[in-house]
């Protein structure tokens, strides 16, 4: 199905996705359509729990009814993971790469291994075989007996609010990441790159010169990340011996454990700092 006929089915036309119980898997499914069609101003109307679809039904029919968006016949799997689709897998599919105008395939990639996958792989194979605790809290809005959809619909909201929320969230990211790209073009030559308030760089520093990052730290003073490239090692590590005895004359007041962060009095500290490690990296290449 493409977008076009997508929007054509949702526009004005009702929605059918089976009754109780409700799981993960249908909740997350609606509240994806309807942040969908908000995000695009559609009108859509009403959504029927049942579980028979007519057959001149012509919206959109999710989690039941052997269509586009049900997964309980045939089995298809992700190429990248092999994890089997569930309703909501299907529906972030076609719809999920329509919330990011940057970084629109790894922002999707993201949402869908971190979310959409562990939602599909518990509905597909259930909690005992694929727990996740997103899922089970979805379940519990499910009461003993139960023949309405008010709980259904509760459910929903929650769904949306927090599915709204990791979009945002990683909408922020890309633009946090648009503002790293745009200051490596202007320090393509150096070691480490100085930040006036710490910005996520995620991996768009992995193909660049830069192998620190400095910026100012919320507990007061100064941080430094070290950076990683595209086999998961830091580009250059700390020399030995510095997180059990770190310099006394540099002002490091922290180092994390596994290396990745100093912590230092000031800016200038920060710069010596790195200095320091370049310095002592360079001899030991000789």
């Amino acid at each position: 199905m493409e977008l076009k006929e997508f929007e054509y089915k949702l526009e004005n036309f009702d929605r059918i996705t089976h009754g109780n119980p409700f799981h993960a898997d249908d909740v997350f499914s609606e509240a994806l359509i309807e942040l969908y069609a908000e995000k695009q101003k559609l009108n859509i109307k009403r959504l029927f729990r049942t579980f028979k679809v007519p057959d001149d039904f012509q919206g959109i029919v999710f989690d039941i009814g052997k269509g586009e968006f049900d997964h309980h016949q045939e089995v298809e799997t992700r190429e990248n993971n092999k994890i089997p689709y569930a309703s909501f897998g299907k529906l972030w599919r076609l719809l999920g790469r329509e919330f990011f105008d940057f970084n629109i395939e790894e922002s999707f990639e993201t949402i869908d291994s971190k979310i959409v996958c562990p939602i599909d792989l518990a509905d597909n194979f259930g909690q005992q075989k694929a727990p996740n605790s997103l899922s089970y809290m979805i379940s519990s809005f499910n009461e003993v007996n139960e023949k309405g959809s008010r709980n259904f619909f509760v459910a929903v909201n929650i769904a949306k609010q927090l599915l709204s929320q990791v979009i945002k969230s990683q909408n922020q990211i890309n633009e946090k990441e648009q503002i790293i790209l745009s200051l490596v073009n202007q320090h393509k030559d150096d070691d480490y790159l100085v930040l006036k308030e710490f910005i996520p760089w995620g991996k768009s520093l992995i193909n660049t010169n830069i192998k620190f990052v400095i910026f100012p730290s919320n507990r007061g003073g100064y941080n430094i990340n070290l950076v990683y490239n595209d086999e998961g090692s830091y580009k250059i590590p700390l020399p030995e011996g510095w997180i059990e005895n770190p310099p006394e004359d540099l002002n490091i007041t922290f180092i994390h454990k596994t290396g990745f962060l100093i912590a230092v009095k000031d800016k200038d500290s920060a710069i010596n700092v790195v200095k320091r490690i370049l310095s002592i990296y360079d001899e030991n290449r000789i």
